[in-house]
């Protein structure tokens, strides 16, 4: 991996005007929820007194570990409106807007043993990313920005977009109960192994541009790490030839969470 920039540049594409508009991505650290904002530092509603006067307690707005989060990585807003319901045999009720936007589930067999409790949906994005050096990113539900943290379980996982550039956000939502996500509001959070700052750069493309981006194969199991593999060892030989790098792959979306 490259990590000789002074920083992490990501590329994101979309082919949606309305995307575009609406639903760029933002740094987190320019994502801070209202209710954060609004939370004292300290309080001195307490029993706790000095000489007869209150002793100030820090809140929760001084934890280290909250205000790191809170800042960390780009925040995805979604992208669409999703209504899903699922009932107490796990049948999964679902509504989306726009339409075209793709839903995409995994067998139960692929988790039960996990989430015996819930239904799944696999949302697509309409946007496709790029990241040059390789750097991973952990891939998880922006819980402190989100109104209703707890109504369903975000799947939280580690990528890179330097061998595949999808998008793809899974949601399990338990069984009995609803969830409504509304556009707009904040739907991902990534965040990257690495402490160097992040540059977004959003592109609106053609649909061309979008497909040569998104050319990908529906393959065999392990057939995304086999590509991977593959074309590091094409990496190498071309870098010890002074030849150019490579710079674009076409991956399955397979073995992709």
């Amino acid at each position: 991996m490259d990590y000789s920039s002074d920083k992490i540049v990501l590329e994101v594409f979309t082919n949606q005007q309305y995307v575009m508009d609406q639903c760029q991505p933002t740094l987190a650290k320019n994502f801070i929820p209202e209710w954060w904002k609004s939370l004292p530092a300290a309080r001195t509603d307490t029993n706790l007194y000095t000489d007869g006067s209150p002793v100030p307690i820090s809140s929760m707005k001084q934890c280290p570990a909250i205000n790191e989060i809170l800042k960390q990585g780009v925040i995805f807003p979604s992208w669409c409106e999703l209504h899903l319901k699922a009932d107490k045999m796990g049948r999964l009720d679902q509504r989306v807007f726009p339409e075209h936007t793709a839903l995409l589930p995994h067998d139960e067999q692929d988790w039960n043993f996990h989430k015996p409790d819930y239904a799944h949906v696999k949302v697509g994005a309409p946007w496709l990313i790029k990241e040059a050096t390789g750097v991973k990113w952990l891939w998880i539900k922006p819980e402190w920005h989100m109104k209703e943290p707890t109504a369903y379980w975000g799947v939280p996982g580690i990528v890179e977009y330097k061998y595949q550039h999808a998008v793809l956000n899974n949601i399990m939502v338990k069984h009995g109960t609803s969830v409504k996500i509304n556009t707009g509001d904040p739907w991902l959070q990534i965040i990257p192994m690495s402490e160097k700052p992040i540059e977004i750069k959003c592109q609106l493309v053609s649909d061309a541009e979008m497909n040569r981006l998104n050319s990908t194969n529906i393959s065999s199991v392990g057939s995304y790490h086999k590509s991977i593999k593959n074309i590091k060892r094409q990496e190498g030989r071309l870098n010890e030839n002074n030849t150019v790098s490579y710079t674009h792959l076409t991956l399955p979306t397979s073995d992709l969470v």
